[in-house]
């Protein structure tokens, strides 16, 4: 076993049991929604570009014009996969992009973002 596997074992043997690991805490909302601006080299920020990638190759494949981001049920991550992949989707030098919250019943994009 390498010694980082034996370190994370130990990490994982140092915690109480039942009580989660500490997790950083975002310094605001807009932090924590917008990863893909404001921590680019995270491993966060990295799938929400694999994600803008293959929205970009379906877009030049099948002429995409219109991207929804829809669920079923709340609290899914609706939003910010939304803000991620409009942020991640604006950096592409080909792409133009409108990001539009048509929640009518709790729209949250503005708040998420510090516009309210």
């Amino acid at each position: 076993m390498s010694s980082f596997f034996k370190a994370l074992k130990q990490a994982e043997r140092d915690w109480a049991p039942g009580e989660p690991a500490p997790r950083r805490r975002a310094a605001n909302r807009l932090e924590e929604h917008l990863v893909s601006l404001l921590a680019p080299h995270s491993a966060d920020a990295e799938r929400y570009r694999m994600l803008r990638n293959d929205v970009e190759t379906f877009r030049k494949n099948d002429n995409l014009q219109v991207l929804a981001v829809t669920s079923a049920l709340a609290g899914d991550g609706k939003t910010t996969t939304a803000i991620n992949l409009a942020a991640s989707l604006a950096q592409s030098t080909a792409a133009r992009v409108l990001l539009a919250d048509v929640d009518l019943r709790r729209p949250s994009v503005a708040r998420q973002v510090g516009l309210d």
